[in-house]
Parts: structure tokens; C-alpha cells; sequence
């Protein structure tokens, strides 16, 4: 098997769904705030074959001490294509892309212990421990109020 590799389109959205349901069985409320707010066409790439969605990738952009990076959001592989090699060739295939857009890193945070020995595998290593902090407030708090996920959706992309 031999993927090719492209951004998403919209005509894929129920297949992305699909596929994130199976990957990380995540909440229709969730999926729905993902694709109606986080999702980005242009912020995703996708191993397919001639007629299939075998496996997708999501990222979000920013920058770290002046330098453009990029956070990896979610990777996830169909059940019948697991252990074939799509996500590591779909990582390749996204690193390769980043780097001519002059990303110089890429973040990510592992959804479970057995996946760092996955992503050691492709060069990544842990940079950052995990720990909780309690911070106590410095002046007086702010209000906040809560916007609905399409105004959210609306804001993000008029600041990105």
C-alpha cells in the first residue's frame, strides 16, 4: 500500500469524523467544537488511497522564541490499517511538508505512555516534565463569559 497524501477537503469532513470517533472515541459535542472551531483544512494532512481515508493528521500553528512551530493536535490511523506503516509514513509526509514551510519544530503531547516509545521511533523525545503547580492570583480577576463555539470559531480565525 502505497498513500498518497493531501490536505483535507470539505467533502471529507464525515469520513475525519469518523475516524476520530474510532481513533479517540471522543464525544459528537466534542467533535462538533473541533470541526466547527479547531479544524483547519490547511492544518491537516491525510493518508488516503483511491477511494479511502486511511489516516489523517491535525496540527496547530505558532511560534517559540521567534521561530514558527507547530503543535501536533491528533494522529490517528483507521483500526483496519493500524501496523502498516500509514502514521509513520503520514508523519514523514508531515514533517516533510512543515519543513519547506520553514516550521523548525513540531510539539506534540502523547495520548497514552505506550505512544512515546511510537513517537521516540520518528525522533521525537521528551522536552518538558509533566507536573501540576498551584498559582495563587497576583491582583484581581478578571470577567469572563462564555461565547458560543460558532463567535469562537469566528474570533480565531479573524486572530489567526
Amino acid at each position: 500500500m502505497y498513500p498518497d497524501y493531501r490536505h483535507a477537503a470539505p467533502a471529507d469532513l464525515p469520513a475525519l469524523r469518523r475516524l476520530w470517533q474510532e481513533a479517540f472515541q471522543d464525544s459528537e459535542e466534542f467533535l462538533n467544537r473541533f470541526y466547527s472551531t479547531g479544524f483547519s483544512p490547511g492544518c491537516s494532512l491525510l493518508a488516503t488511497d483511491s477511494s479511502r481515508i486511511l489516516g489523517a493528521a491535525y496540527w496547530f500553528g505558532g511560534t517559540c522564541r521567534g521561530q514558527k512551530i507547530a503543535y501536533l493536535y491528533g494522529v490517528a490511523t483507521g483500526r483496519a490499517f493500524r501496523g502498516q506503516g500509514v502514521a509513520s509514513g503520514l508523519l514523514d509526509a508531515l514533517h516533510r511538508l512543515l519543513a519547506a514551510q520553514g516550521v523548525r519544530g513540531v510539539l506534540l503531547v502523547p495520548g497514552s505512555a505506550g505512544l512515546f516509545a511510537f513517537y521516540a521511533r520518528l525522533g521525537y523525545r521528551p522536552c518538558s516534565p509533566v507536573s501540576s503547580l498551584l498559582a495563587a492570583p497576583q491582583g484581581p480577576s478578571i470577567a469572563l463569559h462564555p461565547v458560543s463555539a460558532p463567535l469562537y470559531g469566528a474570533l480565531r480565525a479573524r486572530m489567526l
